[in-house]
This record gives structure tokens, sequence and C-alpha cells, in this order.
């Protein structure tokens, strides 16, 4: 079931256009599963930070919801503008925090974007696409 989203036209062609470019490669499939009512968070990161990928302006993240996300489950949040640049990332694990290895980037370095912060609600079957230095959370 994840090979037939992965290779659905539309999304496939979405992020031939987005990127620009005809010739993709999908180099990783995650499930990031929030169990309605779990204190479980994704702390403000960018996914570039250690993947390893680049140049990062020519990565994306897809992201397609298998259930409905709302404001209210926790949907993503995305803070625009945050993807000119890497951003510093600390490592600070804690139970609540779902990403692997706690990353969080510091307070003062998304301050100056929080203001723009904008909600990524989508209905199951939707999807969005976001720099892979785009700073989000969910």
């Amino acid at each position: 079931w994840a090979n037939e989203i992965v290779h659905h036209p539309i999304l496939v062609s979405a992020v031939k256009e987005a990127l620009g470019n005809d010739n993709i490669l999908c180099w990783s499939t995650d499930l990031n599963v929030k169990v309605a009512g779990s204190p479980g968070l994704y702390t403000w990161h960018q996914d570039s930070t250690y993947a390893g990928l680049e140049p990062a302006e020519k990565v994306l993240t897809a992201w397609v919801a298998l259930s409905d996300s709302t404001v209210e489950s926790g949907c993503l949040k995305f803070l625009p503008g945050s993807h000119h640049s890497q951003l510093p990332h600390e490592e600070i694990p804690t139970q609540k925090n779902l990403l692997s290895l706690g990353q969080v980037i510091p307070k003062e370095y998304i301050e100056p974007y929080m203001d723009g912060c904008e909600s990524g609600e989508l209905n199951a079957g939707e999807f969005s696409l976001h720099s892979f230095r785009c700073v989000h959370s969910s």
C-alpha cells in the first residue's frame, strides 16, 4: 500500500512540478503516528538536519494524510520563510518528543518566523509538499 501511495500519479506529478525536474527519487518513506489524545509531539525542526542530502533546495518532503489532520488533532504547522537557511538544532530527548533524537531548534532562531505560523490541515488522502528546510512541527 505504501508503494501505491508513493507512486500515485497525482503525487508524482506534483513533486516533479515542485522540483522542476522529471528525474525524482523517493529516498525514504516513514509513518509518523500520533495517537489521538496522546501527549506526543514533533518539535520545531527541519527535515534537512540529519539526512545529508544536497543541495537541500532540490529536496522536499511529501506528507500524505492517512487520516484527517486538523488543528485539534495536531496537524503540521509551518513557518513560512524559514527555508532559506539551515538553522541550528539541539538534541534534547524527552518522552513527549516523537523525533528519534529529540532534535529541536532553539527558540531564539524560530522567534522571527512565529508570527507567520501556518497550520496545514489535511483531509485523509490529501497531501502537502514542503521544502526540506522549512521549519515545521506538530
